[in-house]
């Protein structure tokens, strides 16, 4: 049975709980806010559904050649209330039109992420957008199977290890599953979000309407974190000055596992893979106008086959997967732990939470001067350069 004594071990993809013909296995919170399954032992009867269903525990290398596309969508409004390109929003649509069903990560009532499906072109809005907290799975592989089962066409959209979670969890190819991942940075703690999130409304003295991790008000690489509250207040911080985005971005609370994922690779088990295309201004410049652009990765003839239907509402052109991927190394690099994980977790429930974040999730003066100074003698080069390639061409 599955019993997790490493929890670097255990991606909370819901596979094993899924699949328990028993229903014995229970997903429960640690003390970090992370999922993990707990076996009902005396209800247990030892068949091994669980373990092979673990994509962690059953590892295995694609041997497909993906070719891979710089692409945004051509509709600017999509375009800039998605995170990077737009281009879920016409996939999704395509799906919809046939009938079929699409999963993705949506917010509840409460800003919690859940994954759930829509059916209907006036939800996808809720699937819509980065959500940087892990979601959970729930019923969703239950959900799916019986959908496919039904003919229904299915796009799940999801992070590597739920997609892998899902392809394990139905043990066979459908023809009518679509599976779409991400470059996937890390998934922090549900936990700490709740608290972040409790933290904002109680600063603000309001309630949250509405969120966005993904804003492009100030451009698509310096993306911003905007809440909007009921009162109409609104609070926008960019990726370096919110509190939440800082611990993300620099590893303080992600799943034990991204530091060790077993699934990153060029080589993925979806037939697409969306990602942003970071590092574009060296690659295409002619595509570099800080609105989004995506990084496509077509990894199966079923995944080309979709992405060929969206052709009328993207611009796209190849581009070389390799170096792509050299902006983005979270396609085929772990996350490095941060040296602050092991405290921060420590001092969660000692110490209030705004301390805690004020202590851990800000660079200190010193850092802050140093970062400012480097970006005015980037500005200076770049300037200078500029000024040299002119008088060259005067001359």
């Amino acid at each position: 049975m599955i019993e997790i004594t490493d929890k670097k071990m255990c991606s909370g993809c819901h596979a094993c709980y899924s699949v328990c013909p028993q229903n014995c296995i229970d997903m429960i919170k640690d003390d970090e806010g992370f999922l993990y399954p707990l076996v009902d032992k005396d209800r247990c009867i030892k068949c091994g559904a669980c373990i092979r269903a673990c994509h962690i525990l059953n590892p295995y290398e694609m041997d497909n050649n993906p070719t891979a596309y710089a692409a945004y969508l051509s509709d600017e409004n999509i375009r800039q209330n998605s995170s990077s390109g737009g281009l879920f929003t016409p996939l999704s649509e395509y799906i919809l039109s046939l009938g079929g069903v699409v999963f993705g990560a949506v917010f509840d009532d409460k800003f919690n992420v859940n994954h759930s499906c829509i059916e209907k072109k006036e939800d996808l809005e809720k699937l819509r957008g980065s959500k940087y907290v892990q979601s959970i799975i729930g019923e969703t592989h239950k959900q799916a199977e019986e959908f496919l089962k039904q003919g229904r066409k299915v796009l799940f959209s999801g992070t590597p290890c739920q997609t892998a979670g899902l392809k394990f969890y139905l043990k066979k190819e459908y023809e009518n599953l679509y599976l779409i991942d991400i470059i996937c940075h890390g998934v922090p703690s549900p936990k700490i979000w709740e608290e972040y999130l409790k933290l904002t409304e109680d600063k603000n003295n309001d309630k949250v309407k509405k969120i966005s991790f993904r804003d492009k008000t100030k451009g698509w690489r310096k993306f911003s974190m905007v809440f909007d509250f009921k009162t109409k207040k609104r609070q926008l911080k960019t990726l370096d000055d919110d509190r939440y985005m800082y611990g993300f971005l620099r590893n303080i609370y992600l799943r034990p596992s991204c530091y060790a994922c077993v699934e990153k690779s060029l080589h993925r088990k979806t037939d697409l893979t969306i990602a942003d295309y970071w590092g574009i201004e060296n690659v295409h410049s002619e595509f570099s106008d800080d609105k989004g652009i995506s990084l496509v990765f077509v990894n199966s003839e079923k995944g080309d086959k979709l992405f060929s239907k969206i052709n009328d509402s993207v611009i796209k052109i190849d581009t070389d997967i390799k170096k792509a991927a050299s902006y983005n190394t979270a396609a085929t690099s772990s996350a490095k732990p941060n040296d602050n994980r092991d405290a921060f977790f420590n001092e969660l429930n000692v110490i209030p939470f705004n301390k805690l974040m004020d202590k851990y999730c800000q660079d200190d003066f010193s850092i802050r001067v140093i970062g400012k100074f480097e970006l005015i003698v980037r500005k200076l080069e770049s300037g200078v350069k500029l000024l040299i390639r002119k008088l060259s061409y005067r001359a």
